[in-house]
């Protein structure tokens, strides 16, 4: 059976809205009735499924439904025809087009609140009668035994099959009014609403958490709300109070196991059993470290049927969704990139510049190792020529990232080492190669040349010493500072793990608004 559909998207639509009866449905999935009755009301249920469990993120095991190959094909069909009615809510980012789990984590950053419910056995709760009402409802309308036919296709064991490939988009259109209510509950409030399938998220920045949705009684349990549970019931499902909590913005706050405090992130344990993964694979070898996974993580007592997947390729993927919730850009994303590829050189020419589009052209890797050789020889020269060659190789790195720099320029009584442009930032850079570490009156000078300019001016002061024990303190203490320090470590380290100096240089920032400190090392962000 072939799952492309021969009518156009526009026929499906109309032949969808005129369905009667069980010959019109095969007619429009493109199977003969004999055949559709056949996978509806003779073939064995135990055939028509395979049923296994899998392992939850939070603990316990999830139910799996899957259905047979021809079941299958005649889902997608239906899912296909399905997503064309679906206009999804604003709130919603599960199982919509365009719209991801890192998406809808986004829009609860930088909350004072964060509150997470879970809805108890989401797809379970929706059975043949809400599926059979719904297709008789708008927008589709449709007659009685075609409504019994589709939901027929589309339930197991009077439930939502988790495994089936209508079971999302009709567990969208059933939460519809859901959506909506709650959408209003959380205007009223000034709350956010999202919802990812049956992860319900409420974030805020008022003082005080709106009680009709949650609070935290005296054993610190989260309770939910009257108003936010009267209509979760009312829709015809349940909270699962166990997963309820309320978190404030001194807490990690999740969202669909993201944190997301002050920008969207992965927690350690996720980070970690990157490394361990590359590591393993590093030092034993790709099977030696595959078989180990295999034996650790695939429990062959949940699913005996499912086969083990390749390690490189749970590798990739956990790596696709760091990159997508850090950013492709980002240090540690970068760091674990770069490993894989030292690993395996076939998924660097697979991926370098199409899945991942880390870099503007493929030459970027080759320019970053010439600088680096640059950078090498710019170590053996004298003092002198030194200072002049380093002023060129940095505003070589910075075309590099496209960052639009001057070159070195003087101004009445002051030498200025170079300037550059980022993210709509003028920066003024001040660039130090010498034996001494830098003191606190280095950085002095050169933030009375940074305030005496406009008032949005800001400030890089790159140094290959270090500067010394007090310096960062007494620079500190009883100012503010609109600088941001580099140190030729550093540079190192970015060209030879292939680091984004705009992610630097976005960390280093974000970081000195937080602490006030104009000087945050990157290895910090690389652990």
């Amino acid at each position: 059976m072939d799952v492309e559909l021969n009518y156009s998207n526009r026929e499906l639509k109309q032949k969808f809205a005129n369905l009667k009866s069980l010959r019109e449905v095969s007619d429009l999935l493109e199977i003969s009735s004999d055949k559709l009755k056949y996978y509806l009301y003779i073939l064995d249920d135990e055939k028509k499924y395979n049923e296994f469990k899998i392992p939850k993120r939070s603990g316990g095991t999830r139910s799996i439904s899957a259905p047979n190959d021809s079941l299958k094909i005649l889902q997608q069909k239906l899912n296909h025809i399905l997503r064309l009615f679906y206009n999804p809510r604003v709130c919603v980012y599960g199982f919509v087009n365009d719209r991801d789990i890192v998406e809808g984590a986004s829009k609860h950053t930088d909350k004072k609140y964060v509150l997470n419910v879970d809805i108890k056995d989401f797809f379970p709760s929706i059975n043949f009668g809400r599926v059979w009402g719904l297709f008789q409802a708008k927008p589709f309308n449709l007659p009685e035994e075609a409504a019994t036919v589709l939901a027929q296709i589309c339930i197991f064991k009077n439930s939502l099959p988790q495994g089936a490939p209508t079971s999302p988009v009709i567990s969208n259109f059933i939460c519809a009014k859901l959506d909506s209510e709650l959408t209003r509950l959380a205007k009223k409030h000034k709350v956010t609403y999202t919802r990812y399938a049956d992860d319900l998220t409420f974030s805020t920045t008022i003082p005080v958490f709106p009680k009709s949705l949650a609070k935290i009684n005296d054993a610190g349990q989260t309770i939910v709300g009257s108003e936010l549970e009267e209509i979760i019931n009312d829709n015809g499902f349940e909270v699962n109070h166990d997963k309820v909590k309320l978190m404030n913005s001194s807490q990690r706050q999740e969202v669909t196991g993201i944190t997301v405090n002050e920008f969207t992130n992965v927690n350690r344990s996720y980070v970690r059993k990157i490394r361990a993964m590359l590591h393993a694979w590093e030092k034993f070898g790709y099977e030696n470290a595959e078989d180990t996974f295999h034996r650790e993580y695939c429990n062959p007592g949940i699913n005996p049927e499912r086969s083990k997947p390749p390690l490189d390729k749970v590798i990739k993927g956990k790596l696709e969704h760091l990159g997508k919730v850090k950013g492709k850009h980002d240090p540690v994303f970068l760091k674990y990139y770069h490993k894989l590829v030292k690993l395996d050189d076939k998924y660097e020419r697979e991926h370098y510049n199409k899945k991942y589009q880390l870099l503007d052209h493929n030459e970027y890797p080759f320019i970053l190792d010439r600088l680096n050789d640059r950078f090498q020889d710019i170590k053996k020269l004298k003092p002198h020529p030194r200072g002049y060659a380093f002023e060129d190789f940095l505003n070589e790195l910075f075309k590099t990232y496209s960052l639009e720099p001057r070159k070195p320029f003087k101004n009445v009584g002051e030498q200025i080492d170079g300037s550059l442009n980022f993210e709509g930032n003028a920066y003024l850079i001040e660039a130090k190669w010498q034996d001494k570490n830098i003191e606190a009156k280095h950085l002095n000078n050169f933030q009375v040349k940074v305030d005496s300019k406009a008032s949005w001016a800001r400030g890089i002061f790159i140094s290959i010493s270090p500067f010394t024990d007090g310096c960062l303190k007494n620079f500190r203490e009883g100012k503010s500072t609109k600088l941001l320090g580099i140190l030729g470590d550093e540079i190192e380290s970015m060209l030879k793990h292939k680091i984004d100096l705009r992610e630097v240089l976005k960390y280093k920032a974000r970081k000195s608004v937080e602490t006030g400190d104009f000087f945050t090392r990157i290895e910090n962000e690389l652990k």
